[in-house]
């Protein structure tokens, strides 16, 4: 049973990196597309492990799962693609100097406190 948990936590990081990384239509023929893959899925994890103690930014996620660390990378992609994309847009010759000025002030400022 033990062992049976340890595979079990191995295979749901495995799906979760694999959905996380788009990987998801990956198909595997060979034996080395096999080796490739698990070698690209132990990569993330381990990456993932290790960036909390290599950088201070990711320290309060020394002691949590890599999902976790994970889940808030992902959310700063996100956020700041959809800042970068809000000011990109408001960057027009209709929009007015001032809106503009607060968009940036907005995206600098959730950047800081990220």
């Amino acid at each position: 049973m033990k062992l049976y948990k340890l595979r079990w936590a191995i295979e749901t990081n495995y799906y979760e990196q694999k959905t996380f990384w788009s990987l998801n239509a990956y198909r595997i023929r060979r034996q080395k597309g096999i080796e490739h893959r698990v070698n690209l899925a132990n990569l993330v994890h381990s990456s993932l492990k290790m960036l909390p103690y290599l950088d201070e930014h990711f320290a309060k996620y020394q002691n949590a799962s890599p999902q976790e660390l994970r889940s808030h990378i992902s959310w700063q992609i996100q956020r700041e693609i959809f800042f970068c994309t809000l000011v990109d847009k408001a960057q027009t010759t209709k929009n007015p100097t001032d809106l503009v000025q607060v968009l940036c002030k907005l995206a600098s400022s959730t950047s800081e406190v990220a």
